[in-house]
């Protein structure tokens, strides 16, 4: 198929194979007076994306905040690292009862500490991250019943930002920056 661009008389001022090759002209502007409008261009017509698709962006947008506030507690860790946390806070409630632990007593000896030291430490640390967690948690679980519970793409992104704000307030009364 060809495009034309035409004059006021009709006279063919350009062809072209495909729309996208052509020149762009703004008939408004003075610059082109006398030059007409492309013949073959069809109506604007919106696209309408499906609110359950606005919904599913709405939460990938909070999960992506979500990963991205997390990694400040993880950056600095191997995975295996943070594979062992757990471990080392089971071993740490072990430690404090009386029992014995294989990781932290490995730990506490090459950091030169005693490991009902470091198990201390280490279940003081493992309270604060689950804090974290459980916290983070609640508000991605009460962000998606928001997100879900959306009729318009208004409402979408009002539960998008609202949720966002809740998580910058109930972080900031913890001290933390979400």
């Amino acid at each position: 198929m060809k495009y034309k661009w035409l004059n006021e008389d009709k006279t063919v001022l350009s062809e072209m194979d495909r729309p996208d090759k052509g020149r762009i002209i703004d008939i408004g502007n003075p610059d082109f007076a006398g030059l007409a409008k492309r013949t073959d261009i069809a109506p604007y017509i919106p696209l309408v994306v499906p609110l359950e698709v606005k919904q599913g962006l709405a939460k990938r947008a909070m999960v992506k905040r979500i990963e991205a506030f997390t990694k400040q507690f993880t950056d600095e860790y191997s995975l295996a690292e943070i594979a062992s946390w757990p471990t080392q806070s089971a071993e740490a409630r072990s430690v404090k009862g009386g029992g014995k632990s294989v990781i932290l007593n490995k730990m506490a000896e090459v950091r030169g500490i005693s490991e009902a030291d470091l198990a201390a430490k280490v279940e003081a640390i493992s309270n604060q991250y689950m804090t974290v967690i459980g916290t983070i948690a609640a508000i991605r679980s009460k962000a998606f019943i928001a997100i879900d519970a959306a009729t318009t793409s208004e409402d979408v992104q009002g539960a998008l930002d609202a949720s966002m704000a809740d998580a910058v307030a109930i972080f900031a009364a913890m001290e933390i920056e979400f």
